[in-house]
């Protein structure tokens, strides 16, 4: 198990440019830089044995020969057979690997050619009690196992030169530049060696100011003989800047390569538009939610359509106990889920730096952090639809339609494009399929999940292509539409992160999640019926129902007014009780059955029911302006109202709306949705201020009226008799 581990020490240290015409790696002592190192490793017929996720800080303490200490601010690695190790919890089995790591690495390096030459632990006890139980073969293993820097050679800055490099990662490769710019020198690496078997791919990214690694996304595949004949080592590698960590777990991003149909395409180019940061962020507060190995800040939200245009990032995260005193933690922020469907938060997940804070993780009481935004910009281009092949640029992103010569309505769609651009796969004015091909293959060897990962993460121009089936050719302007994703925040708050059962006790802070009134069925609406639409309808020849939409069930009476009473229990119709969590939907449904509520099939007799309704249900808007506090919302809005009546029978009667026009549940003072709205009177849940807490914003009120004169209807309902 140790020794496996260990091949996860991804200590890898590559040279940069100078801001001229070439470039060698320099550094000066005391030149330190951090890096999240993720690696996966699978060997031929044992799949995945392990994963790891580190966050690397590489300090120079000497130049000649270069030196450089190598220590881990997280570390969780992953191991065939349910082996884990991680800096926060206190290692179990494996202690003497953890404190190995804890205490980090040295490395000494040939100026030259890059070569290893010296590597040791910094616990001098522990690791010269390695050396003893492990020999000189142990030591000659971890020395293969490390990634040594390979670029301390001359590198020209120019695009399109080579390099032999004398080695990098254990082999010897070629450099290819293929991008340079005034702040970075992208390459490509490459190797084969027809000997053994062993291949690499990868791409770097280089500092033209400074010579430091920005960013390193490799594959290595190594012959493994002494596993079993024939057995390789498959080795997915990424080095990422502190700040820009990813979900490394590229195996589960298989293409969709299946016809799907085309995404829905903005009714009006105004719903993308890209809201400020002050609009999107204009609170001062959330609140944490803690987990057993990670924290998550909730971040609310003006609106879940503006936030999924962005892009939040956390930094300066720091911990307080209860008496507001900063506390020894430290905290990265890994990644976060946008607001979207019903949210209006963004969750930000965290991970805890050092090692050993299982146990005092949980002292934190608060926590501040700063909030960068990143907007999402898009740009449309209106254009009519031309015969033949089609060529166009939309700020910057050149734009190539190419028709198929067998099928008029087939088409493939080529974009070029920086990095931080990309042609949207959505349209106005085109209907149809689209289909997206593999992951483009930077080598034939890499597998799917390799693939992925360079596309998802090279900083290197990219070419997408993706092929369009339409059901008709457009006759009409056919608009096209690009993303820009900022590179550099454009908006930065400090936010406050408090208890979540303080959160939810103070109605003045924004509600971090949408409650709708009938479930969690966004298209779940009242059905627009009229009186002489609703029918009884049979269940079986024995049984009958009947659903009346819920505005006419608050004004409508439905009873049996002829039938036979079976065993001495009169017919009635009962309402169904609803399935789900919540105690609204849209319609109300009724059963016929005996009073005792045992019997819902009868034989042999007829059945007259009667509906009557005091007039028809009309929803009339109220006046109302929504403020920077929509989910509170004063009695008074809706006229007179009787603050003892039920909270069921008030919003059976008025109707809180989202900007969607969906209906908003209410909520109590505790935070929580009402227990029984039944039973509880609407004084019960209003603030100090007489005000209706709501679980949303609120943009529009509406009243139940009654209009036009009583209705009423009977009918007749034979059931036959037993055969």
């Amino acid at each position: 198990m140790f020794r496996r581990l260990l091949w996860l020490s991804s200590f890898l240290l590559l040279s940069a440019c100078s801001p001229k015409n070439e470039v060698t790696f320099s550094p000066s002592r005391g030149d330190q830089q951090q890096y999240w190192s993720y690696a996966d490793i699978a060997v031929t017929g044992y799949g995945q044995v392990q994963t790891s996720t580190m966050l690397q800080r590489y300090k120079v303490t000497e130049t000649s020969p270069l030196t450089l200490e190598i220590s881990n601010r997280y570390l969780d690695i992953g191991g065939a057979g349910g082996h884990h190790i991680t800096s926060f919890s206190s290692a179990k089995g494996d202690e003497k690997l953890q404190r190995l790591f804890s205490k980090g690495f040295e490395i000494t390096l040939d100026p030259d050619s890059g070569n290893l030459i010296d590597f040791r632990g910094l616990d001098a006890e522990l690791w010269q009690q390695l050396r003893q139980d492990g020999g000189e073969r142990l030591v000659n293993m971890l020395k293969k196992s490390m990634l040594s820097p390979g670029v301390l050679q001359t590198i020209p800055a120019r695009q399109g030169a080579s390099l032999q490099l004398l080695t990098f990662a254990n082999q010897q490769a070629k450099l290819s530049v293929e991008l340079v710019t005034d702040t970075q020198l992208i390459a490509s690496v490459s190797a084969s060696d027809q000997h053994t078997g062993a291949k690499l791919y990868g791409e770097l990214v280089l500092d033209r100011d400074n010579g430091w690694l920005q960013q390193l996304l490799m594959v290595v595949e190594q012959p493994m003989p002494e596993v079993k004949p024939g057995a390789k080592l498959h080795m997915r590698l990424a080095m990422l800047p502190e700040d820009h960590p990813v979900d490394f777990n590229f195996d589960d991003f298989e293409p969709m390569t299946d016809w799907m149909p085309l995404p829905t395409q903005p009714e009006d180019d105004a719903e993308l538009k890209t809201a400020t940061g002050a609009e999107l962020l204009p609170y001062d507060s959330g609140y944490y939610a803690p987990n057993p190995a990670d924290v998550t800040l909730v971040l609310p939200e003006s609106s879940h359509r503006a936030g999924a245009l962005s892009d939040i990032r956390l930094r300066n995260i720091v911990a307080f106990d209860e008496q507001g005193n900063k506390l020894p933690l430290a905290f990265s922020w890994q990644n976060s889920e946008p607001a979207y469907y019903d949210q209006l938060s963004s969750q930000h997940h965290l991970l805890p730096l050092g090692w050993n804070l299982s146990d005092t993780d949980n002292s934190a009481a608060s926590f501040s952090a700063d909030a960068d935004y990143y907007p999402t910009r898009y740009f449309a281009d209106t254009r009519a639809w031309q015969p033949g092949a089609q060529h166009f640029d939309i700020q910057g992103v050149t734009v190539e339609i190419v028709p198929d010569p067998d099928d008029p309505l087939l088409f493939t769609i080529h974009s070029d494009h920086a990095a931080n651009f990309a042609l949207q796969k959505f349209f106005r004015g085109l209907q149809g399929e689209l289909k997206l091909p593999p992951y483009p293959a930077k080598a034939p060897w890499l597998n799917t999940g390799d693939n992925a990962m360079f596309s998802f993460l090279s900083q290197l121009p990219r070419h997408d292509i993706f092929e369009l089936r339409l059901t008709e050719l457009p006759t009409q302007p056919v608009t096209f539409y690009v993303a820009q994703y900022a590179e550099q925040p454009s908006f930065s708050k400090p936010i406050k992160f408090i208890s979540p059962d303080i959160y939810r006790l103070d109605a003045t802070l924004p509600p971090t999640s949408e409650v709708w009134l009938y479930g969690a069925d966004p298209q779940a609406t009242l059905p627009a019926v009229g009186f002489n639409q609703i029918q009884a309808v049979s269940d079986t020849a024995q049984g009958s129902s009947i659903s009346l939409p819920s505005d006419w069930a608050s004004i409508c009476e439905l009873r049996v007014v002829d039938g036979s009473p079976q065993q001495g229990h009169a017919l009635v119709w009962q309402k169904k009780p609803h399935q789900g969590y919540s105690r609204y939907t849209p319609t109300s449904d009724y059963q016929l059955g005996t009073d005792d509520a045992i019997r819902h099939y009868f034989y042999g007799i007829a059945v007259t029911s009667e509906l009557s309704c005091q007039g028809q249900p009309q929803w009339q808007d109220l006046p109302y302006q929504a403020d920077a506090q929509a989910w509170l919302i004063p009695l008074t809005a809706f006229g007179e109202v009787d603050s003892q009546q039920s909270i069921a029978s008030f919003l059976s009667h008025y109707q809180l709306l989202n900007e969607q026009g969906q209906p908003l549940h209410l909520i109590g003072l505790d935070g929580y949705l009402p227990a029984a709205p039944e039973q509880t009177p609407l004084a019960d849940i209003l603030t100090k201020q007489r005000q209706l807490r709501v679980a949303g914003k609120v943009s529009s009120l509406r009243q139940l009226k009654i209009v036009g004169e009583p209705l009423s209807r009977q009918w007749t309902q034979a059931f036959p008799a037993l055969p």
